[in-house]
């Protein structure tokens, strides 16, 4: 067994290698390059274009109108019929905003047929350029677009939806989806966004009854990298993109790529950052896509084939399975598996292994997480210098699941073993089958290949299912941390233990000597790699933490607020130059709309004007209360908001359009995005009567000069960077009406 243990580790080692490459993206095509082909060295130069001078494309900016301009002007160039949809949008998120999409459409061959939608979003966060988020999409599908008109006419009509607002709450796809024509005439949707500036692109959501769709990406797409984990995964998540909007109209796919986190909603998010291979690759998949669902049948119905299972294998090609012969394949993997160690009589100590190697293999990596974290060394998801932290909690997964893996092999036979290592792989495929399918490849195919390769010599039955779940789990395990990084930290060491266990019927022919310093090893080299993780920073110029300047100032109180919170987490402490500033932290302040909570100073209070509302009407009668005004910054505030508190429900509408309050503490939110100076017409209704009291917010970007503010926004260092909405002012104040 000594020599099935060397070849298996060999062969790890080459999967991996294998995995780094062919998880990248590929090469940009040339200029070039035949004229039906993408190329991201053409699509660069519309990339290019569309980021100009890097001035921000938020809503309602002077930047977003430049972009929309280009765009329109790409299309046209090309030969699509090209229109501009304005419209008022209100989405769930309770947000609102007059959007401007551009819309254009190639006629097919067939134009009586249902159509198919392309989708990017071409708007960005205040304070970025977006030249990947989403300029790549947007680059992708101009591409696309050329390549689609001067290659073969599709049979279906294509048509591009270049999305306004998507970063204040998915407003433009709402728009499209509800008010424009063209969306009643559309079957399936390719959407293109961007979490980050770099790595592959993948296919990581599809609508549901998703067997036929798989099976397109599959037979059309060249370098498939795409897993119903990923499915599984991101349903269970508060994210949304576009295509949480258009997959209501339409079966499709959604593309993405996650590396590059760094940039993401940043300054940094800009063209020297944005991967010309990242452009290649979601243009690769946006034109096969649309060329598949263009000459696909679309019968009606055909969702009715359920979701499926599926993965790529080192992206050169999809394997699939209907979600419903899941839980199948998953008991007769496991039962043939039992049926080999019956025969084999394997009934020892070696059955216990896979549960007795996982638990304390997960304990030791919590432990080594909590440990870091309580050190400062995870101040955040992701920081500038990773590896060490990885390695310490990998390490010390990997030393305590061994060791327990060593102490049974010493009391097992190698046959008890491999029984015991290939039950628990069944037992979780079972599992997974039941509770999310998606998942349940990645222990139903290994089980499998154990189970047929049970009968063979007992060297290739150890070692072909260990390399089948190599290929399976290093395909996740490479784009770990850049999806989630230290999010949850047993989660990073995942991989290695569910290698670690398939190893197991190999280690009885282990040397005596790496028996022996095998974990007291890798447990010093955890423990060497956690004090480096200590000592390196956390963040740099590259990887740079994430601080913004909030001046505050309601009806009773100013503050300066440094905040670094992003999401659900909080990226590290404020950095205490941008702290000394202010004064120093005064403590933590609940949230109000963007201000989360965060280390804060009082100051002095400034002349500056609050929000208004101009009151048209109110109605007390029958036991509710009606209130329609017009509300209004006199400081040239172009975003809004109205607070309101909890215990009272309280309908708004936004110039005629309901606006769903969003939730936050103490009470919930409508936010008002791209108000014109002449102000936006709100209405309020209560069940109940008596006034509704509410707070009116607005924000502008920047903070006043020589304030402390202004000190904090030039004391930020070189490792921080304004981030999302960037550094602003926000005046409230107080209402009833």
């Amino acid at each position: 067994m000594r020599r099935a243990l060397a070849i298996t580790l060999a062969l790890f080692a080459l999967v991996f290698g294998v995995a780094l490459v062919r998880y990248s993206p590929p090469a940009p095509a040339s200029a070039d390059a035949p004229r039906e082909r993408f190329s991201a060295t053409r699509a660069r130069a519309a990339q290019e274009r569309l980021v100009g001078d890097g001035a921000t494309r938020s809503v309602g900016t002077p930047g977003n109108a430049r972009g929309r301009a280009v765009i329109a002007g790409e299309l046209e160039e090309l030969g699509w019929t090209v229109e501009t949809q304005r419209a008022p949008a209100c989405t769930h998120h309770g947000t609102c905003a007059p959007v401007v999409n551009v819309v254009a459409q190639l006629p097919g061959r067939e134009p009586g047929l249902p159509g198919v939608l392309l989708t990017a979003h071409y708007d960005s966060v205040p304070v970025s350029p977006g030249a990947s988020d989403d300029g790549l999409g947007v680059a992708a599908l101009l591409e696309a677009a050329r390549a689609l008109a001067e290659g073969p006419r599709p049979r279906r009509t294509i048509v591009v939806v270049l999305t306004d607002g998507e970063e204040a709450g998915l407003l433009g796809a709402d728009a499209f989806v509800r008010g424009h024509p063209l969306a009643g005439k559309v079957r399936a949707t390719v959407n293109v966004d961007a979490r980050g500036s770099h790595g592959p692109s993948q296919m990581f959501e599809t609508s549901r009854g998703n067997a036929w769709i798989v099976a397109l990406v599959a037979e059309h797409v060249e370098r498939p990298i795409t897993t119903s984990l990923f499915y599984e995964v991101y349903k269970r998540m508060p994210n949304d993109t576009d295509f949480s909007v258009t997959k209501t109209i339409a079966s499709g796919v959604n593309f993405a790529n996650v590396a590059g986190i760094e940039h993401y909603h940043t300054p940094r998010d800009a063209l020297a950052s944005s991967s010309p291979g990242t452009l290649q690759h979601h243009g690769d998949n946006a034109l096969a896509m649309a060329r598949a669902f263009a000459e696909a049948d679309l019968a009606p119905g055909v969702e009715a084939q359920g979701d499926a299972v599926w993965f790529d294998v080192l992206a050169l090609g999809v394997v699939r399975w209907p979600e419903r012969w899941s839980t199948l394949l998953a008991l007769v993997a496991l039962a043939l598996v039992v049926g080999h160690a019956i025969r084999a009589r394997a009934w020892d100590r070696g059955l216990s292994v896979f549960s007795a190697a996982l638990a304390p293999g997960l304990v030791a990596a919590l432990l080594a997480g909590l440990a870091l974290e309580a050190g400062g060394a995870l101040p955040a998801f992701w920081i500038a210098h990773p590896r060490a932290a990885l390695s310490a909690i990998q390490w010390s997964a990997a030393a305590a699941a061994l060791g327990v893996l060593l102490a049974v092999a010493r009391r097992a036979s190698p046959r008890a073993l491999w029984a015991g290592t290939w039950i628990g792989w069944g037992a979780l495929g079972v599992i997974a089958a039941r509770l999310a399918p998606g998942m349940s490849y990645l222990f139903v195919v290994p089980t499998l290949v154990a189970a047929l390769a049970g009968s063979l010599p007992f060297a290739v039955a150890c070692v072909a299912p260990a390399v089948s779940a190599a290929t399976l789990v290093l395909a996740v395990a490479i784009g770990l941390y850049e999806a989630l990084g230290f999010a949850v930290a047993p989660l990073a060491a995942l991989p290695t233990l569910l290698l670690a266990t398939t190893l197991a019927p190999m280690l009885p022919g282990a040397p005596d000597a790496l028996q022996r310093r095998l974990t007291p090893g890798l447990a010093t080299l955890a423990l060497g790699a956690a004090v480096i993780a200590l000592v390196v920073p956390k963040f740099t110029a590259d990887v740079p933490q994430r601080a913004n300047v909030v001046f505050r100032q309601d009806d009773d109180r100013t503050r300066v607020f440094v905040d670094t919170t992003w999401g659900p987490s909080r990226w590290g402490s404020a950095p205490a130059p941008m702290l000394d500033a202010i004064g120093g932290s005064a403590g933590k302040d609940p949230a109000l709309p963007w201000t989360s909570p965060a280390d804060f100073a009082e100051v002095p209070r400034l002349d500056v004007q609050a929000p208004v509302v101009e009151v048209l009407a109110v109605d007390d009668a029958g036991g509710r209360h009606h209130v329609r005004a017009r509300l209004r910054s006199l400081r040239g505030a172009d975003t809004l908001a109205i607070v309101l508190p909890a215990g009272r429900p309280v309908e708004v509408k936004v110039e005629g359009r309901f606006a769903a309050p969003r939730a936050i503490p103490g009470g919930s939110l409508v936010g008002l995005f791209a108000v014109p100076p002449e102000g936006v017409l709100v209405e309020l209704d209560s069940p109940s009567s008596g006034p509704i009291a509410f707070t009116l917010v607005d924000r502008t970007s920047g903070v006043p000069k020589e304030t402390k503010a202004a000190a904090a926004v030039a004391a930020r260092p070189a490792t921080a960077t304004p981030f999302q909405d960037g550094d602003v002012t926000v005046v409230t104040t107080a209402q009833s009406r």
